[in-house]
């Protein structure tokens, strides 16, 4: 139990392996100012004010064609004998790639606040361009 436990763990940390570029680019943008951070990002796609701070907005969404692997269990009779076949098929199918991220800038135009929303590796152009940052 122990060691599914120590797995489980592992595992979730891995799921989180994409993410660290990003976080840590947009981590290293707090306290940049707007130029900095569309010269990092790119100019972004919408903007809004809320209670005097700004919030730029930079997203992407794409459909991209992927195999997905689907089990199957195939069982049966032949003359007396049951049988019973686990295997597995691949299929195609879409997925959607999508990334939103929000910068929000304090009344001095400093960054100080980010948040990032993401499905299906769909940040990587923006990791590509924070990864610029660390060279």
């Amino acid at each position: 139990m122990k060691k599914l436990i120590i797995m489980c763990l592992l595992f979730s940390l891995m799921a989180c392996a994409p993410r660290v570029n990003i976080d840590a680019g947009l981590s290293a943008l707090t306290g940049a100012s707007k130029d900095e951070v569309f010269a990092a990002l790119g100019p972004p796609n919408s903007s809004e004010t809320i209670g005097g701070m700004e919030i730029f907005i930079w997203s992407t969404s794409r459909l991209v064609d992927d195999m997905q692997y689907v089990p199957v269990n195939t069982t049966g009779n032949f003359g007396r004998t049951s049988y019973s076949q686990n295997m597995g098929l691949m299929v195609p199918t879409t997925r959607k790639k999508s990334c939103r991220i929000a910068v929000m800038f304090n009344a001095e135009g400093r960054a100080i606040n980010y948040n990032v929303d993401e499905q299906t590796n769909g940040c990587r152009p923006f990791e590509e361009k924070l990864a610029k940052l660390f060279k």
